[in-house]
């Protein structure tokens, strides 16, 4: 349940940043190829154990895929802020995204051709996305870091409601546009990347709860914010119980 609250938590904000930084009503956590991304490294740990374990032997193994999740979910947008750095445009930032999802899908792909069956299973079980494997180390992993990035959001609150509202313009009120939108983009990427290493992959949270928040509270971001979270708890949560319930005895991803 702890898991469920914070993946809908995550998500949820994520999107809503991704969506006021990039002006994209479509955009969510993913947008960057955060989940393509994620899903390679995954995937190198689960069918070659090609891991972090050479970097960081104090992991367990427990935590070694997860580790490899994120380090490549951080690299997907790493790699569209260095190839942006100096002129962080919303087209281009979108389009190296597109572009950075698929070079990492296509290279999923090579995985899944090349795994055996069992590899494979793996691969695909943990692609659906599910809560089955929480453990308190991912749990806190995840809390650690919502509460660094909730504080930093809610205080640039008012800064997004004039990004959201006037664009590039809002820099006559003194935003520096650049800096928070990589900063978001930043903040969006440790979240999306947190939650898709530790439960997989799990779509729809970030891309509607943001604008079922807007369609109950409007456009300001100091409502906004907490309600987006709300919903996105809510979304995973329920997610969660028709997930046990749908089949009697059996759990489904």
């Amino acid at each position: 349940t702890l898991m469920a609250v914070l993946a809908g938590t995550c998500l949820s904000l994520a999107g809503l940043m991704m969506q006021s930084v990039l002006d994209n009503p479509l955009a969510e956590p993913f947008t960057l190829g955060i989940s393509s991304a994620a899903g390679f490294g995954a995937s190198l740990a689960l069918a070659f154990n090609v891991s972090l374990s050479h970097v960081l032997p104090v992991l367990g193994a427990d935590l070694i895929v997860t580790a490899n999740a994120f380090l490549f979910s951080l690299m997907s947008v790493g790699i569209i802020l260095v190839l942006t750095r100096g002129h962080v445009g919303l087209q281009a930032i979108t389009l190296l995204g597109i572009a950075v999802h698929f070079v990492f899908s296509s290279l999923l792909g090579l995985i899944q051709y090349v795994a055996n069956t069992d590899q494979l299973q793996s691969i695909v079980f943990w692609l659906m996305g599910s809560l089955l494997h929480a453990t308190w180390n991912k749990v806190t992993l995840c809390a650690v870091i919502a509460a660094i990035a909730i504080p930093i959001v809610l205080l640039q609150a008012w800064a997004l409601t004039a990004l959201r509202s006037f664009g590039e313009q809002a820099v006559v009120f003194g935003i520096p546009v650049r800096r928070l939108r990589t900063t978001m983009l930043i903040l969006a990427a440790l979240l999306a990347g947190a939650v898709t290493s530790v439960v997989g992959v799990i779509g729809f949270v970030g891309l509607v709860a943001p604008h079922v928040a807007r369609l109950l509270v409007g456009e300001d971001q100091r409502f906004t914010i907490g309600v987006t979270i709300a919903c996105g708890i809510i979304f995973v949560t329920l997610a969660s119980l028709a997930s046990k319930l749908i089949v009697p005895g059996a759990v489904l991803p």
